[in-house]
């Protein structure tokens, strides 16, 4: 079995709900506030490890509180925390308001600025090999993120790419990806491209393939994801839950599909698992609290009918 290697943003998020999001200038009472760990990278990271596969995390938090609770949490939850360092920034931080399952984010970035690329590409001659999973996201700094990519797949390990918080994407980094896992707004930002399932998006999708990256995965909330590769056009439809808080949803999903490649899974079989893994946070609230073990989720594809990704031709 490969390991997971995720870069990425570790935060501590302060979320609390209201029964609308409020308008500019507006003040709202709201309720049920939480203070937990957080971060895209963190979420990951902890979604790959409690799906039963070897993780480890390059990230800095603070010197503050809130820096050595995360690493406790990270360190429970499974995470190898060896390449998360301590600096004298404060930790990031995420102030998240929820209202109906839905939310609406703020970051304080903090520590994580201070992740470059000679720190991340230090970290990654220390503990990967060639054929682990390489994760990463856009919540760290942008020429950290690119050459950390280069710097993977240069050294024979499989780069997976979450382009969120979305950002252009330089088009001679394309080549360097092998999957590109985005949701559907990231979809419009960065390709023009409204993603269903009809032949013409369909068609327009697997153009984007020539841009260098080997797979596209589109994540489309509660609809399900499109699976683009130059051999599949696959749809795996989404499980039907009541939500109630999606943070960390589409963290969950990408952790928990590059754990089912690190244990050697066809992508299709990662997707399907990472739906279940997804739809199955979305019922509790929060970010890493909400993530389920591999237990959880294979519970909860037995108590639901499994979802198997369909072909699009």
């Amino acid at each position: 079995m490969s390991k997971v290697v995720v870069l990425g943003s570790i935060n501590m998020d302060v979320s609390i709900e209201s029964d609308r999001m409020p308008l500019e200038g507006e003040t709202l009472s709201g309720d049920n506030l939480l203070i937990n760990a957080g971060g895209k990278g963190a979420n990951q990271a902890v979604a790959s490890a409690r799906a039963g596969v070897h993780t480890h995390l390059i990230g800095c938090v603070g010197t503050d509180s809130f820096g050595k609770e995360l690493r406790a949490s990270m360190a429970q939850s499974g995470v190898d925390i060896q390449e998360v360092t301590t600096t004298t920034s404060t930790t990031g931080m995420a102030i998240v308001l929820r209202s109906h399952g839905n939310n609406r984010i703020i970051i304080n970035h903090g520590a994580n600025e201070s992740v470059t690329p000679q720190f991340a590409h230090a970290a990654l001659s220390r503990v990967a090999q060639p054929h682990d999973i390489f994760l990463t996201q856009f919540e760290s700094p942008a020429q950290t993120v690119e050459s950390s990519i280069e710097f993977a797949h240069a050294h024979d390990m499989i780069t997976v790419v979450n382009p969120s918080p979305v950002r252009s994407i330089k088009p001679s980094l394309y080549k360097s990806i092998d999957i590109l896992c985005l949701n559907e707004t990231e979809c419009m930002s960065l390709f023009d491209i409204n993603p269903t399932m009809d032949a013409p998006t369909m068609c327009a999708l697997t153009k984007v393939l020539q841009l260098g990256m080997k797979t596209l995965v589109v994540t489309l909330g509660a609809a399900g994801c499109l699976l683009v590769s130059h051999q599949h056009q696959l749809f795996a439809p989404a499980y039907s839950v009541k939500a109630v808080d999606s943070t960390g949803a589409g963290d969950t999903f990408v952790g928990a599909m590059s754990a089912c490649l690190a244990k050697g899974a066809h992508t299709e079989q990662a997707i399907a698992f990472a739906q279940a893994a997804a739809a199955l946070s979305t019922t509790r609230v929060g970010a890493q609290v909400s993530i389920p073990t591999c237990e959880e989720v294979e519970a909860f594809r037995i108590q639901h009918k499994v979802n198997e990704p369909i072909s699009c031709v």
